[in-house]
């Protein structure tokens, strides 16, 4: 499987591979805004110039190329072989501390920006949204954690609270206060 998907990145362009493997930092699905948060960025690598309106493009070259899946949901989804490899090649490159910051304030303004919806006329849409994308928040939450980052650990439980109360999840939120504060 391994050489397969060697192969297909061999086939890329530079800017498709440098989005392949900054896609890598989710580990589940997730939007075309989502990618334009980690990926199009303004730092040499001429990404930039393909995520934006454009972005969509050079997503959609990754779909076809089965690279990336598209969920029923419309969401973007990597399969765990290609997001293992594209994993692997975002740290041979050195860029893994630089994405893993920019997915954690991707979630931190996603969750800032769910807040409101808790209290708005569908509570339930923003509890399947959250529960869609709870394993994302983890992932961000401890990296938020690793980094000493106690105020995105704030933001995101904070802006998921009324998801922790609904969910029962109290415990759970409780603890990542607590490391936070730690």
């Amino acid at each position: 499987l391994e050489a397969s998907v060697a192969w297909s990145h061999d086939l890329l362009t530079g800017p498709e591979r440098v989005v392949l493997r900054r896609l890598a930092v989710f580990p589940s699905g997730f939007s075309i805004r989502d990618a334009q948060a980690v990926v199009g960025i303004d730092d040499g690598s001429g990404v930039e110039q393909h995520v934006g309106p454009s972005g969509r493009e050079l997503v959609g070259r990754l779909v076809d190329r089965s690279l990336l899946t598209v969920a029923p949901d419309g969401s973007l989804r990597m399969l765990e072989t290609v997001r293992a490899f594209a994993e692997d090649r975002l740290t041979e490159t050195g860029e893994v501390l630089a994405t893993r910051d920019r997915h954690l304030e991707a979630v931190r303004r996603w969750a800032e920006a769910m807040e409101p919806a808790f209290d708005g006329p569908d509570p339930q849409r923003a509890i399947a949204e959250t529960e869609g994308r709870l394993v994302d928040v983890r992932v961000a939450l401890r990296h938020a954690e690793a980094t000493g980052d106690a105020g995105a650990i704030w933001a995101i439980v904070g802006g998921l609270a009324n998801y922790w109360w609904y969910r029962g999840h109290l415990r759970e939120a409780l603890d990542w206060l607590a490391r936070a504060e730690a």
